[in-house]
Parts: C-alpha cells; structure tokens; sequence
C-alpha cells in the first residue's frame, strides 16, 4: 500500500510538472526562425493543408509550437490555413516565448492566414506564455494583415510597442482582393489578452474610414471601401498605459460584443497629436454597432466612449471612473466626457441606447450626445456623480441637468429615470 502511494505521487508530481505541455505539436518553430510561408494547397480529397519547412503536411487541426526563448527579431507566419472546424493552434512550446524585436516591422504578424488559434496558455508556469516587447518606433505588437481573417487570440502580453498592441486589419490598396466587396474579416475573437504601454492604440480593429478613400493606381485615382469586420468578440482583456485609445473599432457593422475588459491611463502622451487622434477607452468608430457592456474604464485622458457608429450601438452596465481628469491640458481646451456621440456615420433614423451606466467624476460632463441623424435615442437608467461641469453650469433651476447629460440641439432623445448628481460643488 505504501508503494502504491509512492507512486501514485510520482504520478501526480510528473503530470502537475507538465501541465499545460501535454501537446504534441507536429511542428515546432525554432529559436532561430524568423519567417515562414506555409505554401497551401488542395489536395483531391478536397482537404486543405500546408507544407512545414521540415516537410511535414500540416493539418487542420493540428498543433504548431513555438519554441520557448527570447527572439530578437520577429517572426512572421504566412499562408497558414485551418477549416471553420478544425483551426490551426499556435501556442507557445517548453515555457515562455519573448519576441524583443530589434529591427522594424513589429513583433509578430499573421499574414494571408485563415482558422488560426494564437494561444500564449501552453505553460502552466505563465499566464501569458507569449510576450510581444517591442521598443521601436511604429511597430505593433501583433499584425494580423494581407487578408487574415478568423482569428482567436488568447492569453498573449504584448508591451512597449512603437504603435499598436494589436493591429488587425488590412487596408484598402490597388488590389480588388482588399475591397470591401471582395473581403471581411470574419470571426476574430480577442480575450485574455494584457495590452499596456504603448505609443498607439491598445487595439486597432478594422479600418477607421467606413466611407470611400481614395487611392492612385496606375496613376488615376480611384474610389475604394476598406473591408468590413462581423462576428467580433473582445473580452476580459486588461489595457492600460496606451498612447492613444485603449481600443479603436472601425468597420465593425454586424455581431460586435465588447465586454468584461479593464481599461486605464489610456491616451497618456496627452498632447495635441493624441488629442487629434483620440485618448478615449473605447472608440467605436465609423460604421460600427454591437454590444459594448459590462467594461471598467478608468482615468482615460480622454473620454471614457466615443461612439461614432453608424446604428444600434448599445452601451449597458458600463463603469467609467474619472475620464479626463488625468490630462493636463486646461479645462477649457479639453472637453472630455463619460460618453460622447455625434454623427460620424450615423444611419439617418437609426437609434442608439445608452442603459444602466455608471459614470463618476468626468472632467466636464457624464454623457453628451450630438447625433441629430439618429431618432429615439434611449438615455435610461444612468448614474453621474460629481461632474466637473457643475462649475460651468452651476445649480441654478434644471441647469444641473446639463453638467451630468448634456443633449444636443436637436437631437432625438428620450431620456428616463436616470440619476443626476444635483448636490452643489463649491468652486
């Protein structure tokens, strides 16, 4: 009995040693490896694979590791291809992977890629197996671009980026493949994930121009729409300490659920280019809608929301601590708000509803919403203490009503049961 104890702790022992490597990956990217194109193609079964370097047919599937260690250079990855059912894993292999990358082009990027899982949990020892650390100039952290789309993307640390923790997009160009009518970045899904100290946005989603650009092909202008993203879901990542928005979500314009993440210090450079280019928490920029509910937004720069979208852009049960109060720039040059809307995008007659908010201590007032596009907006059920506005507007008649919502001329807006913060604020 004795023996069988013995070994049944061994047994327990072994296996808690390898937690989180018990993984057979059919290939693993070494040390060394900076750039791969898996070269795709199909097979007369009509089944998708791709070829490793080593030779190997890597399935839909299969499970592809990356060597742990430090890299000082990036690592690229190419034409790498899964089915809806069967994604392709790439995760983190013996330990901690850190890509410090000493040249230009950012960290990491997926390029022409398609069903792919990015996965930093192969260790037990860390819960971000995979760093992204990055100093340099313009680089982001991760890059998923030249179509990759369907992407999920998991307990990765990305830090000290020159430009953006995650950029996923790809921009309109001379090639039709890129136009809207052609491409979507279908299915990304971003969770437990930590974004901080970044020059840029914590995370750049989609284009940020939803109308026409214009591009010189051939030597003629010509008009094109960037691509559309559907089927987004970001959640339950932390982002703090960025440059510009915490998140910026362009072209998003079907199934967006934004939710359980925390999100601070965004907009720190605090100067006029971050003001230029936003500071908030979350922007939803052009074109946009979804679900966006249940976030901390804390001690933005900026605004805790801008909703720039074009339609049915739900804001619920969101928190926002303090938004603006962090800048230096005069109160007078710098309006920030919990909540911000105007009409960037809007799609004339549509509705936005802004439900069960928390908002305390905005540099100037709770929510202000300008969109005179939009029709029957819903201001329901919304808490704002303790606006700085009150020293603007004062506590003279119903004049305390606009340091804690402010609503536009003309604006369609049905406003109920809301709480004001009514209490006098001595300047």
């Amino acid at each position: 009995m004795k023996t069988f104890k013995v070994v049944l702790l061994y047994i327990i022992y072994f296996f808690a040693s390898i937690q989180g490597m018990c993984f057979n990956p059919k290939y693993v990217i070494g040390l060394q490896t900076s750039y791969i194109d898996f070269k795709s193609g199909i097979l007369p079964s009509g089944k998708v694979y791709n070829i490793a370097p080593n030779k190997d047919t890597i399935w839909p599937g299969d499970t592809i590791g990356i060597a742990a260690g430090v890299r000082t250079t990036y690592l690229r990855i190419k034409n790498l291809k899964g089915t809806t059912a069967l994604p392709i894993t790439l995760i983190n292999y013996g330990g901690r992977v850190v890509i410090t990358n000493l040249n230009s082009g950012g960290d990491m990027s997926l390029k022409a890629c398609k069903n792919i899982i990015l996965s930093g949990s192969g260790h037990s020892d860390w819960e971000f197996g995979i760093k992204l650390d990055s100093t340099n100039i313009g680089n982001n952290g991760l890059s998923l671009d030249e179509l990759t789309t369907d992407v999920e993307v998991h307990h990765v640390e990305i830090c000290r980026q020159g430009f953006a923790g995650i950029m996923a997009k790809t921009d309109p160009s001379c090639s039709p493949s890129t136009w809207r009518e052609n491409f979507t970045l279908n299915n990304l899904h971003i969770h437990h994930c930590y974004i901080h100290h970044t020059q840029g946005e914590g995370m750049y989603i989609g284009y940020s121009v939803y109308g026409p650009v214009t591009r010189y092909c051939g030597g003629s202008p010509i008009s094109v729409y960037a691509h559309e993203v559907k089927h987004l879901k970001i959640h339950d990542n932390r982002i703090e300490w960025t440059g510009l928005d915490g998140m910026q979500i362009g072209c998003a314009t079907e199934d967006v659920w934004v939710y359980n993440n925390f999100i601070s210090r965004t907009g720190r450079l605090d100067n006029s280019y971050s003001k230029g280019y936003g500071m908030e928490g979350i922007c939803i920029g052009g074109g946009s809608t979804g679900f966006y509910f249940n976030n901390l937004i804390s001690d933005t720069y900026g605004s805790g929301f801008n909703v720039f979208g074009k339609e049915n852009v739900y804001l619920l049960n969101n928190v926002i601590l303090r938004p603006g109060q962090a800048s230096h720039f005069p109160w007078n040059q710098h309006f920030v708000y919990g909540i911000f809307a105007d009409d960037r995008t809007t799609t004339p007659g549509a509705s936005f509803y802004y439900l069960n908010n928390t908002i305390v201590n905005p540099r100037t007032s709770g929510i202000r919403i300008m969109s005179t596009q939009s029709r029957k907006n819903r201001v329901y059920n919304n808490i704002v203490v303790d606006p700085t506005s009150k020293h603007m507007y004062g506590n003279y008649g119903n004049n305390w009503m606009q340091s804690c919502i402010q609503i536009g001329a003309g604006v369609s807006a049905i406003v109920q049961a809301n709480y004001f913060d009514t209490t006098y604020f001595a300047s």
